[in-house]
């Protein structure tokens, strides 16, 4: 026999606990707290695994609806569908983060090449 089916009180905490962690909120203030843990587990799991939207939604901080929002805009991987469960492919959303990443270097990069082109040219006019 199953020990949880002994005891239903851990049942039912266990089932608290899985609500709980499902929460993109409680994730998030996890994530803020402890540090990076969501990408240092994505980092574990193979490109082939999917992950569901309140994972997706606390590995970017941001909400659940932000996250359909962004698939729709298509400013994240289209998600598949298993057995009536929604999931991103993480070896896309590795990619997608990279990407990311490459790109806000790429933009701070820009700008502060242009912010010392226009301190240079004041300069040069002041003279």
């Amino acid at each position: 026999m199953d020990p949880i089916e002994q005891h239903p009180d851990d049942l039912a905490a266990l089932q608290r606990a899985f609500a709980l962690l499902e929460s993109p909120s409680i994730v998030a203030k996890l994530t803020n707290i402890v540090g990076k843990p969501l990408e240092s587990a994505l980092d574990k799991l193979p490109d082939s695994a999917g992950a569901r939207v309140p994972v997706v939604a606390a590995l970017f901080s941001v909400s659940i609806p932000t996250v359909w929002r962004w698939t729709r805009d298509q400013r994240l991987p289209a998600p598949k569908r298993h057995g009536g469960v929604t999931l991103w492919n993480v070896g896309l959303l590795r990619k997608f983060m990279a990407e990311s990443k490459a790109k806000a270097n790429d933009g701070a990069r820009t700008a502060s090449a242009t912010a010392a082109a226009a301190a240079k040219r004041r300069t040069a006019s002041a003279v």
